[in-house]
């Protein structure tokens, strides 16, 4: 839990640093709850991985490491706009 909440005061502080003069409480909100949804992905795609492991090999394994593709992308591409 330390670590969500270091990575979404980190994300904060780095939003104040850029645009300190107009601080916007809605882009605060949203950093927080789009950090928030970040540290949420990954706890799912942690998860998902130990339970398609131990799936044996069917449809439902295969739609599910498809869905764990997906949501890693999108994980990735949030990451990213983070990073950035």
């Amino acid at each position: 839990m330390t670590i969500e909440k270091d990575f979404r005061q980190q994300a904060l502080e780095q939003y104040l640093t850029m645009y300190e003069p107009a601080i916007n409480t809605k882009a605060i909100e949203l950093i927080s709850e789009a950090a928030e949804n970040l540290s949420e992905c990954r706890r799912v795609l942690k998860y998902t991985y130990v339970k398609a492991f131990f799936m044996e090999e069917n449809n439902a394994k295969h739609r599910l490491e498809n869905l764990q593709a997906d949501l890693e992308s999108a994980t990735e591409a949030l990451s990213q706009l983070f990073a950035d």
